[in-house]
C-alpha cells in the first residue's frame, strides 16, 4: 500500500511554476531597434513576449503567429509612421480590439489609424528605456491592466499637481512603480511636486491631492514599522 501511495504523490519541489502572463508584440520590422527595449522591458518583468524574432526556420508563420494572438494576454501596437500603413499591424491591432486586450504605444509621436483612437495612446517618443523610468512603470502598468493583473485606472483630463516637501516628493516616486500597479499613476513635476495623471477607478471621483497626502501616510507608517 505504501508503494501504491508513493506511485501518486507529488513532491513540491517538482510543481510546474505558474504561467508567466503571456504578450504579443506587434510592430513594423522597420522599427525593430526602437522595438528591441520594449520587448526587453516586458521580458525583465517577468511578461513571457511573442515577437516574430522568436520564429525559427521552418516554422510556419502564419499559424503560429495567429495563435500567438489569439492566446495572448494583452495585444501590444507600436504604432509610428511606418506602422499605421501596414495592414499586417492594423490586423493584429483590431484582433487585440475585439479581444479587449489591446495596448497602444506611439514610437515617435504618430497618432494611432482611424479606428483604434478611442484607446489612450501612451507616447514613448522620449523614452530612454531605463526601467526604473516614469514611462517604463506606465507601460507595464497598462500592459498588466490589461493582462487582468492591475487595477483599472481613470485618466484625469487635466493632470493634477501636487506641491510637496522634496523628501515627500522624492518617496512617492521611489514607490511610483507599485502605485501604478494599483491604478494611481504620478510623475515629477518640477522640483518639490507631482503631476497625478491616473486614479485608480473604483474611487469614482476622488481628491487626488487629498489621496496623495493619505498615500504618503501609508508610506510613512510602513517605513515606520519596517
Amino acid at each position: 500500500m505504501d508503494e501504491e501511495r508513493g506511485a501518486f504523490s507529488t513532491d513540491s519541489s517538482e510543481a510546474l511554476p505558474p504561467r508567466k502572463p503571456s504578450v504579443f508584440v506587434s510592430y513594423s520590422r522597420t522599427d525593430l531597434d526602437r522595438a528591441r527595449p520594449v520587448i526587453a522591458l516586458l521580458e525583465g518583468a517577468g511578461f513571457d513576449v511573442w515577437w516574430d524574432g522568436r520564429l525559427e526556420g521552418g516554422e510556419n508563420y502564419l499559424a503560429i503567429t495567429e495563435n500567438a494572438l489569439e492566446t495572448a494576454d494583452c495585444v501590444l501596437v507600436l504604432w509610428s509612421q511606418t506602422s499605421v500603413g501596414s495592414h499586417w499591424v492594423r490586423d493584429e491591432a483590431q484582433r487585440g480590439r475585439e479581444r479587449g486586450c489591446l495596448v497602444p504605444l506611439s514610437l515617435d509621436g504618430t497618432m494611432a489609424p482611424l479606428g483604434f483612437r478611442q484607446f489612450q495612446l501612451l507616447d514613448i517618443s522620449g523614452w530612454n528605456g531605463a526601467p526604473n523610468d516614469a514611462l517604463s512603470g506606465r507601460i507595464l502598468a497598462a500592459v498588466r491592466q490589461r493582462a487582468g493583473q492591475g487595477i483599472a485606472a481613470q485618466s484625469l483630463l487635466i493632470p493634477v499637481i501636487v506641491e510637496l516637501s522634496d523628501g515627500d516628493a522624492a518617496r512617492l516616486l521611489e514607490a511610483a512603480p507599485e502605485l501604478q500597479q494599483l491604478g494611481l499613476t504620478v510623475e515629477p513635476f518640477g522640483r518639490g511636486a507631482v503631476a497625478v495623471r491616473e486614479v485608480p477607478a473604483i474611487l469614482g471621483q476622488v481628491d487626488a491631492r487629498r489621496l496623495i497626502l493619505d498615500v504618503l501616510d501609508e508610506l510613512s507608517d510602513l517605513g515606520d514599522s519596517g
